[in-house]
């Protein structure tokens, strides 16, 4: 099978293992080729509900060179239809799951997974197709990206996010600090440059853990280093190492909760580093 192919099918794989009340979230799954959304909206609420289709939406510019291509997209189209009310579509009837319900817990499952062995999920948007009394359809727009870490991000010789958590490295500038001055009737600008300035370094993602007690522990080592003063060596998934760290900020971002799929606690985080000398 080609790579799409292999990613269409990890994709249908993974939304296959959502479960509700401890049966599958979705009554059919299926691939789909269609570039109109409102067309495929039409074919999918023929299928049995709740259903997912997953689609090849092409790639976009990559790079700064002329030519350049990027990542592959994939569309997710989810589709409920109830005859419970206007409301059921998107609320439920309290029995099966509505819209809102459905396309949280896809959203969830699906940004960070990986569904090669080096190919990841990343969310970009989520808009609604169609919608009326009876049926509500969504459709979510992933970017799959080539996964090239080998290993979990390090602080102090520690995975203090752990090794099975979703964690994105993305550093600032290097920068110089510099003074500029100018004299009249003298052409251009002089500069002293001082130094090079210290840079921030953020760490964003999603915290993974088997059950409550370990991701305790992880959110408490995090917490653990912050305000410690003594720096620290943080080496990025890459492997590139950036000497003299202070770990200045942990933040959850929004509430815990179980993943879909695996079971795992599961908590969304940000961690603010600040690199002395770069």
């Amino acid at each position: 099978m080609s790579e799409l192919g292999d990613i269409e099918a990890g994709v249908i794989g993974v939304l296959e293992a959502i479960e509700v009340s401890g049966q599958p979230a979705f009554a059919a799954v299926a691939g789909w080729s269609d570039p109109d959304s409102r067309r495929a909206a039409t074919a999918l609420l023929k299928q049995r509900q709740p259903a997912a289709f997953v689609m090849y939406a092409g790639r976009g510019r990559g790079g700064t060179k002329d030519g350049d291509i990027g990542e592959p997209t994939m569309a997710v189209l989810i589709a409920v239809r109830h005859l419970g009310g206007a409301d059921a579509p998107r609320l439920g009837d309290g029995i099966a799951s509505g819209g809102f319900d459905l396309v949280g817990r896809v959203l969830e499952t699906l940004d960070g997974a990986d569904v090669l062995t080096d190919r990841r999920l990343r969310a970009m948007n989520e808009r609604v197709v169609s919608a009326d009394e009876r049926s509500v359809v969504y459709e979510q727009s992933y970017t799959v990206e080539a996964v090239g870490q080998t290993a979990a991000p390090t602080f102090g010789g520690a995975a203090i996010a752990g090794t099975d958590s979703v964690v994105r490295v993305a550093p600032s500038e290097v920068a110089v600090e510099a003074v500029e001055f100018a004299f009249p009737g003298i052409d251009g600008v002089f500069r002293h440059s001082a130094c090079r300035r210290g840079r921030e370094i953020l760490w964003e993602g999603r915290l993974l853990a088997d059950d409550d007690e370990a991701l305790n522990a992880l959110e408490a080592m995090i917490e653990g280093f912050v305000g410690d003063l003594r720096p620290q060596a943080m080496v990025d998934p890459y492997g590139r190492t950036y000497a003299d760290c202070l770990l200045d900020s942990f933040r959850r971002v929004g509430v815990r909760r179980r993943h879909a799929v695996s079971g795992k606690a599961v908590q969304e985080f940000e961690v603010r580093f600040t690199q002395l000398r770069t």
